[in-house]
């Protein structure tokens, strides 16, 4: 049972990320597809300072800030 849960939670942030990525740019006027991955690769934002910040929300969100 606990496992089948973690893969759902797993699969769940996968398809977030894919969201992030892909889905919600489609009609982003401000941030269309591809622009996150081409401002990664040309050194406008690191992946790191991407990650730091789901980190930061995903912690604040489980502890309550």
């Amino acid at each position: 049972m606990a496992s089948d849960k973690r893969q759902v939670i797993l699969d769940t942030a996968s398809d977030l990320m894919a969201s992030f990525l892909y889905y919600d740019r489609k009609e982003d006027e401000d941030l269309g597809r591809g622009e996150i991955e081409a401002a990664i690769t040309q050194g406008v934002v690191t992946l790191d300072e991407l990650l730091a910040i789901f980190r930061k929300e995903l912690e604040g969100a489980i502890n309550g800030k």
